[in-house]
């Protein structure tokens, strides 16, 4: 018998200004957590979780869905929920390059299929504060985890002076690099003396679109992951990436510094 069938089959005591959805929300985490839930058990459907609890279906399914935007909880299509099979960790306390924060991937790799020097976009000349007219690198590259494509990425760095003003290293390593293997801000990473920063990411949902679906073998309204990062050096802005994962790749909390 699933450990959920006795954990949860009790009423729920709810604390005064306490939504129930997050009342649910924390019955199941706590078990998750605790061990009471274990690690890739299937949970409930719905309506049964709205019976045992004694909530709404509405109720449950609200919770469900913070779960597994928090990454406890896994939707498996036309199969069900199922508690995750590693807890979440907080990713991005630092500045992370793509590989660390898909750590929970296990072989992750990049396959550059661009890298060239072409004329900044508005949103890139925004991001590295270029003026208009002026040129950057652009690395775009799939993202893979052994024979799986889980998703795309585009970055890039100033190019030409601008770039060797930062670090004239820096500039010598770029031009070295392979085509298949890292990411450009692993490269930067790896390459500086110093610490990278301050930085800011931002993450938010989208759908994977018609060119990044053909590449990832998915359908174009398949939800999809976009987390978006600039990274300052020595007070200047060096680093712009866009990463576009399957929504399933990756659950990532970020804080960077």
């Amino acid at each position: 018998m699933p450990r959920s069938t006795t954990y949860l089959d009790t009423q729920l005591t709810v604390q005064a200004g306490v939504p129930l959805r997050v009342a649910v929300y924390d019955r199941i985490a706590d078990g998750i957590k605790s061990g009471k839930l274990a690690l890739g058990e299937p949970l409930p459907g719905e309506g049964e979780l709205s019976r045992q609890l004694g909530v709404s279906r509405t109720v449950a399914r609200e919770a469900l869905l913070l779960l597994e935007e928090d990454g406890l909880v896994r939707n498996r299509r036309g199969v069900g929920r199922f508690v995750t099979s590693r807890l979440p960790q907080i990713g991005l306390e630092r500045i992370q390059s793509p590989e660390a924060f898909l750590s929970v991937a296990s072989s992750v790799r990049f396959v550059r299929t661009k890298m060239e020097i072409e004329l900044a976009s508005a949103w890139v000349r925004e991001g590295l504060n270029l003026r208009e007219g002026d040129n950057s690198w652009i690395w775009e590259s799939i993202v893979s985890d052994g024979d799986r494509h889980i998703g795309v990425t585009q970055e890039h760095v100033p190019v030409g002076s601008r770039l060797a003003d930062v670090d004239e290293a820096l500039a010598d390593a770029i031009d070295a690099v392979p085509a298949n293997g890292h990411s450009l801000l692993r490269v930067i990473m790896e390459s500086l003396p110093e610490r990278l920063g301050p930085a800011v990411a931002q993450v938010s949902a989208s759908r994977i679109g018609s060119t990044r679906a053909a590449i990832l073998g998915v359908k174009r309204d398949d939800p999809g992951l976009v987390i978006t990062q600039r990274v300052d050096y020595k007070g200047r802005p060096l680093y712009l990436g866009k990463h576009v994962l399957l929504a399933e790749a990756a659950q990532i909390a970020v804080m960077q510094s």
